[in-house]
């Protein structure tokens, strides 16, 4: 019996051991591991093989976290200039957890509270782990690369990967003109007998003189070099030249500093060289459209551009012979170039701070840059093209990138190791954009003094007037968002809670006047009362629709054009701040306005062309479905498509539309690049798509009497006679249709602006629904955007209702007989 008890006792203690340990290993082993979420680029989606090598090393064991990593993208067509959907992830709270960000637009959302600062991870493990493979060391990084993402002495990106810009020359063509290049000062510095890359800003301006041809017609046949093809921009000849785009503080904008300015006049001189902008705009989009990039089929002898740029050569045209060399400098004046690149950032709110940031350890680690240039190897030798390693943000691993993928590669050929070897040796030295809180901004207003710059957009005749009143308006735009930031005035800053609650209080007091007044005036009873409330139960839905989706956003719009808004911090309330800025400051508001109301012209177009389709197709004969349908097409296809169609019809030299206008001897404009045309170029493909409004006319004619047609003719009228006396009369309500529903319509063209022009050439195509969309999605002013839809409302009701007006005069009503 003690020996059962005892048996019995041993079996339960045993269970219970068993159990524990089972509950134990369940917890460990059933442990949720970490979901990190990750918007990396397309080759991080491609590298999945690194995504799992980090997984392996964060499973779970050996003290380690339990981490697995769902990689994808940002669905935006630019990350930088519409970060729309991250800046509603944070403000919304379930923000990614790492993210992959453009590095000179880091500084302007950390500070604005978007990124988390990492300056405490780095100090921390170098202090705790100085040994450790991932620890991040500052002084193994890239300077520019390291400095970029620091913002008021704090850091908040790491950078991933970098890249640099210089001037690539053609061999072939500096040789073919070499006795004349020489003379000029272009040569070889290690042998002055053989010609070489230009050096400074005058044998660049002499090159380009010398190897640019036009062909009989005095169009551009060979460019020697275009400043703004490429990649280069403004910035690096105003760099090259010893300027400044901000002050040291980054509180100033400094685009008028007299370095900046000269530079612009002597790009300005470059285009006129070649023509003029519009020319090589037009010359540089034309022989795009070919196979090969116009660099590389010989067509520009020179331009500036990124080290990427390398892998086009190596892709399209492996045996070309080319050089690359540090971007010509004014005499006496350093060379070096200006790198940019991405950043891998923390946004503020994400749920594991610590696990995202060993996550961001690795991807910057040599063992991820193994992981993904080997797969990145792999696509490119697979085509047959030569591997080019992309630099990282890194020292020591852009060097080790170097000496193993093209260094120890005996099928590379050394054009690509010598031109490699010329970026990395000048980044050290190379400048980058400004770290401003209002990055985006300058960029634009700098590409925006560039383009009316070049375009002479300010006074033809001059070009350094020019160019300093192009830079003194881009300048008086930054400063004044400068100023709006750095302003230490108290303002009351506003709480959704309240505005939700009053709003939903207006309603309900809204509702119970109209239940008071419906029940004092109302004096039916018994089953017509009940119908009464059966007909505002039936409309509830629609009224609950209309109040909470549209009325709720109304009210939340009309707040907001009062007040300062970024969506990431409170609003607050500034008066009447935004609509003062917008008629007094802005000078793209009335440009926006003015390009709007020109679009105008479309409307009466698109009528007169819609209604006379509408009468051709009004007769009833045979196939008469068809030609209906193959008209109505072009209202139905897509946007976008179109969009991409008539670039190709209006291209200046391989369009279809300039080349019927040379059949009848007629030389066509550059349609999209000219700012003359580029509006009335948009307006053809509104009128293009006139079949829309072909089907309203359509209706109206069915609906006119056919007896008022036998007896005009019996009085002897005419098929004129017929159409203004009778046709125009009763179609004159749909007449009125078209225009407010045109005016209407106009008032928010958008996508072609959007997909075909980007609001250029110098602002000729900044429509107002355009600007509109850049204050509220790529500048986050939801304020100021708010102000100008409410303009755009006042101005659009004001309109249609002076059209309903004049309308009692000339439009004729059947029923009013």
């Amino acid at each position: 019996m003690n020996r059962a008890i005892t048996y019995s006792h041993r079996y339960a203690t045993a269970l219970v051991v068993l159990a524990v340990c089972l509950f134990i290993g369940a917890g460990v082993l059933g442990a949720e591991p970490v979901h990190l979420y990750f918007w990396g680029n397309e080759l991080d989606l491609l590298a999945i093989d690194m995504i799992r090598d980090f997984e392996a090393m964060y499973d779970g064991t050996d003290g380690k976290p339990h981490i697995r990593v769902t990689v994808g993208q940002s669905a935006m067509q630019d990350r930088t200039a519409d970060p729309q959907r991250l800046i509603c992830a944070i403000a919304g709270g379930d923000p990614p957890d790492v993210v992959w960000f453009d590095r000179f637009a880091v500084s302007e959302w950390a500070s604005r509270g978007a990124f988390m600062s990492l300056q405490e991870f780095v100090e921390r493990d170098l202090r705790e782990r100085p040994d450790c493979p991932y620890t991040l060391d500052p002084d193994k990084f890239f300077e520019p690369c390291w400095q970029e993402t620091l913002y008021e002495g704090e850091l908040f990106g790491i950078a991933s990967d970098t890249d640099n810009r210089a001037l690539y020359y053609n061999r072939d063509l500096l040789e073919r003109y070499e006795d004349e290049l020489i003379a000029a000062g272009c040569t070889d510095p290690d042998d002055p007998t053989r010609v070489g890359p230009p050096r400074t800003w005058e044998q660049l301006r002499e090159a380009t003189r010398i190897m640019t041809e036009f062909d009989d017609a005095g169009r551009l046949r060979q460019v020697g070099f275009i400043p703004n093809y490429g990649n280069s921009w403004l910035y690096i000849y105003g760099w090259l030249n010893g300027g400044q785009f901000m002050s040291d503080d980054g509180r100033t904008c400094t685009l008028t500093d007299p370095p900046i300015v000269d530079a612009l006049a002597y790009v300005t001189e470059l285009y006129d060289i070649v023509g003029g902008a519009e020319a090589a705009e037009a010359f540089q989009t034309s022989v795009a459209a070919g196979d090969l990039d116009p660099f590389v089929a010989g067509r520009i002898a020179m331009k500036i551009d990124g080290d990427y740029f390398l892998h086009a050569i190596a892709d399209q045209r492996r045996s070309m012979r080319f050089g690359v060399a540090p971007a010509p400098a004014p005499e006496g004046m350093p060379q070096f170039g200006w790198s940019g690149g991405f950043a891998y950032v923390i946004p503020t709110g994400t749920r594991h701070p610590e696990e995202a940031w060993l996550l961001i350890k690795y991807l910057v680690s040599r063992r991820a840059y193994e992981i993904r240039s080997n797969t990145e190897a792999q696509m490119v030798r697979a085509r047959g093209s030569v591997f080019i390693p992309r630099m990282s943000g890194r020292r020591d691993i852009t060097e080790w990138g170097i000496e193993h993928y093209l260094l120890a590669d005996p099928s590379v050929e050394d054009t690509y190791k010598d031109s490699m070897r010329v970026f990395v040796d000048i980044l050290p030295v190379s400048r980058y954009r400004p770290v401003t809180p209002v990055g985006q901004l300058l960029w634009n207003e700098h590409v925006r003094a560039m383009n009316g710059g070049i375009y002479k957009q300010f006074d033809p005749g001059d070009i350094h007037r020019n160019a300093r009143l192009a830079l003194e308006r881009g300048e008086r735009v930054v400063q004044a968002e400068l100023d709006r930031i750095y302003d230490d005035r108290e303002y009351l800053e506003l709480r959704f809670g309240p505005i939700v609650a009053g709003y939903i209080g207006i309603l309900l007091l809204a509702l119970a006047v109209l239940y008071w007044w419906f029940n004092r005036n109302v004096t039916t009873t018994g089953y017509f009362r009940r119908e009464y409330y059966a007909g505002y139960m039936f409309m509830l839905p629609w009224l609950v629709g209309f109040l909470v989706l549209g009325g709720g956003p109304l009210v939340f719009s009309a707040f907001m054009s009062f007040c300062e808004y970024d969506v990431l911090s409170p609003p607050r309330f500034v008066g009447l701040r935004n609509y003062h800025e917008m008629f007094f400051e802005d000078p793209l508001f009335y440009k926006a306005l003015w390009n709007t109301i020109y679009m105008a012209i479309a409307i009466p177009l698109g009528m007169v062309v819609s209604l006379g389709i509408a009468m051709l197709l009004h007769r009833e004969t045979k196939g008469m479905a068809f030609y209906r349908t193959l008209f109505y097409l072009p209202a139905i296809m897509p946007a976008v498509a179109a969009s991409i169609l008539w670039m190709w019809i209006f291209n200046p030299t391989e369009g279809i539309l300039n080349a019927l206008l040379a059949r009848v001897g007629i030389e066509g404009p550059a349609w999209l690049q000219n700012q003359n045309w580029s509006k009335p170029a948009l307006i053809i493909m509104m009128v293009w798509g006139a079949g829309g409004g072909m089907i309203v006319w359509l209706a109206g004619l069915k609906g006119i009497p056919q007896h008022l047609y036998e007896a005009a003719e019996l009085d002897g009228a005419g098929p004129f006679r017929k159409f203004f006396n009778i046709t125009l009369p009763m179609l004159s309500p749909y007449i009125l249709f078209n225009m407010i529903m045109g005016l209407i319509a106009t008032f928010q063209v958008f996508t072609q602006a959007y997909i075909m022009t980007q609001g250029g050439p110098v602002d000729s195509t900044l429509f107002y629904a355009y600007a509109l969309f850049n204050n509220a999605f790529r500048f986050m002013r939801m304020g100021y955007a708010s102000a100008m839809a409410w303009v755009l409302f006042f101005i659009i009701l004001a309109l249609t209702l002076l059209q309903l007006y004049f309308s009692k005069r000339w439009v004729y009503y059947e029923s009013e007989r």
